[in-house]
């Protein structure tokens, strides 16, 4: 079924925005567009003769996709596509992303096998620099998604519609890019505001481990604020801040970059806000929700963010930001984000036009059995996470906690 921005789709490069806006470089290339596809049984070990054209990064159920079929758990779905490095990424090195492939899949460039990757909603890349040739290379990617014959976390997918069970999104379903980096370069920021102390810690991860401070500028609106060097994990006081609210969405934007010698071997781009969310009692001696300290009513929507023409993923990022705005003149603050991740985008839009956002966790298949569920937790055990890098544990407090 058509959208209000069916037509407005670029099938040549869809969703071309940058993917990642709290963690972005200028040197990068989309991967969105037309690839080449088949539909294999599981036993095919490579696929030659690909038969079919699907627009990524739409699902293969979804009519954006132009294919409208559905994947059976026996089914193998194959994507292939060649591109050419464009001129800013020569020359580094070169980092795959996939922001979310359903469910399982194997990325292979100029037929080798680069990784393989298991779980539907996250984002996941590969260096891909030694697998490389000058010219032009092949992407192929080989996908496999058991929907709700699987324990895997699905949401509300199904190959049989009915209920408040929906359509199934298989394969590439969010931006697929490139990404050129130095050999020292910053691999992730974390940013965490405190009201109370008036400031933000800003944490970073970078890939030489004799780097130890880095230049940070931070804007208010246009004007520069703050510039001096941080250590990787420092509190900045902010002057002045301006608290962020859905009434009054300020945030704060900055970039990070790593000299040496005078010359800058790396740049990002993030923003934060000042922003606190808490409990406490209202002057009643009622618990309440409080936001900057003060008690806040949040008026909030379910949010399960399905589109009629695709599927799980938005047809632009114009349908995106239309939703948001629609939700706050109506007199919503809130979305309860419902069993999916949306893409980065989404969440930026939120933040800079003045939404909260409450994110479920992605709920799983089949019923596991009364055993697990019922009697293992009560137990007192804990299992070791070997996959907390992909949900953004990698500090032990937030793994035991």
């Amino acid at each position: 079924m058509d959208s209000l921005w069916t037509e407005k789709v670029d099938k040549k490069l869809p969703l071309p925005e940058y993917p990642r806006p709290q963690f972005e470089r200028s040197c990068w290339q989309n991967l969105n567009g037309e690839y080449d596809y088949y539909i294999s049984s599981r036993g095919e070990k490579w696929i030659s003769d690909f038969s079919g054209k699907i627009t990524v990064p739409f699902a293969v159920e979804s009519m954006l996709s132009g294919v409208e079929k559905p994947l059976k758990p026996s089914d193998r779905l194959w994507y292939q596509r060649t591109f050419i490095l464009s001129d800013a990424l020569k020359g580094k090195n070169i980092l795959l992303h996939f922001e979310a492939v359903d469910w399982q899949c194997k990325v292979y460039i100029n037929k080798q096998l680069v990784g393989t990757h298991t779980g539907g909603y996250c984002g996941f890349s590969f260096d891909i620099t030694q697998y490389l040739l000058d010219g032009e290379n092949t992407l192929t990617v080989c996908v496999y998604d058991p929907t709700e014959s699987g324990w895997q976390q699905r949401g509300k997918q199904d190959n049989h519609p009915h209920g408040f069970w929906y359509t199934a999104t298989s394969g590439i379903w969010q931006t697929v890019w490139l990404e050129g980096v130095n050999e020292c370069h910053i691999e992730k920021i974390k940013t965490t505001p405190d009201i109370d102390r008036g400031i933000v810690n800003i944490k970073a991860n970078v890939s030489n481990d004799e780097i130890t401070t880095l230049s940070l500028t931070v804007f208010d609106g246009g004007e520069e604020i703050i510039c001096k060097d941080i250590s990787l994990d420092e509190d900045v006081e902010i002057p002045g801040f301006k608290l962020w609210s859905p009434e009054e969405p300020n945030l704060y934007y900055f970039t990070l970059e790593i000299k040496k010698d005078g010359k800058i071997l790396d740049s990002v781009k993030s923003y934060f806000g000042m922003r606190k969310y808490s409990f406490g009692t209202d002057k009643f001696g009622i618990l309440r929700l409080f936001l900057n300290n003060e008690p806040y009513f949040q008026r909030g929507l379910l949010d399960q963010g399905y589109w009629p023409d695709g599927g799980l993923t938005p047809p632009c990022d114009e349908a995106m930001i239309f939703d948001i705005k629609e939700m706050k003149r109506l007199g919503f603050n809130m979305l309860r984000k419902h069993i999916k991740i949306e893409p980065m985008r989404w969440y930026y839009h939120c933040d800079r036009l003045g939404m909260i956002v409450w994110q479920d966790m992605m709920s799983g298949g089949a019923y596991i059995g009364d055993l697990y569920a019922g009697v293992l937790p009560n137990l007192g055990i804990k299992v070791k996470d070997d996959n907390y890098k992909i949900f953004n544990r990698e500090e032990k407090k937030a793994r035991d906690d």
